[in-house]
């Protein structure tokens, strides 16, 4: 039943058969309407850092501070998905590359706000890396494209020497 689920059990964010889901029903309203959309995976800045995935109980850890600030700085209209530990995704309907490269920053800025404050420690978020792809309503690039290349632009900037924070997919 779990496996068959559309939902992450740890942050109620789409999982990545959902996510792959609801990007499809996202994609074609984009056709349908012309309008753009815009894929941003978000991971830590070297990856191999990362606490092995383990959903058993992810409460206190960075993966909660982290879907808390997507939550603060997403609209209603964008769908969150969790790839696995520390990594999400954004598919933001009706979003340019200027718009996507905003709210990646937004994201980092509202991470290091709360690490400013004291609220929060932000080891593992102050090494966040985003990247993003974007097409054109009229661009019918299959939605696990859209996925994919946001998820290698990440890549890419989690092998970056820390100059880039988000970085968008160059073919």
């Amino acid at each position: 039943m779990r496996e068959g689920g559309l939902t992450d059990p740890v942050t109620g964010f789409y999982n990545v058969r959902g996510i792959l889901q609801r990007t499809r029903e996202l994609s074609a309203d984009a056709v349908r309407s012309n309008r753009p959309i815009t894929c941003i995976a978000v991971g830590a800045h070297h990856p191999e850092t990362l606490e092995p995935e383990d959903d058993s109980d992810r409460q206190g850890d960075s993966d909660g501070r982290i879907s808390a600030a997507l939550l603060d700085v997403t609209r209603a209209s964008d769908t969150l998905g969790r790839l696995g530990a520390n990594e999400f995704v954004i598919v933001a309907p009706g979003t340019s590359d200027e718009g996507a490269v905003r709210l990646a920053d937004r994201l980092l800025e509202a991470l290091q706000r709360r690490h400013d404050s004291g609220s929060e420690p932000a080891e593992e978020e102050s090494g966040l890396r985003a990247g993003l792809y974007s097409v054109a309503g009229s661009d019918n690039t299959a939605p696990e494209d859209l996925l994919l290349r946001a998820t290698m632009a990440l890549r890419k900037a989690q092998q970056d020497d820390g100059s880039f924070q988000v970085r968008a997919y160059e073919a």
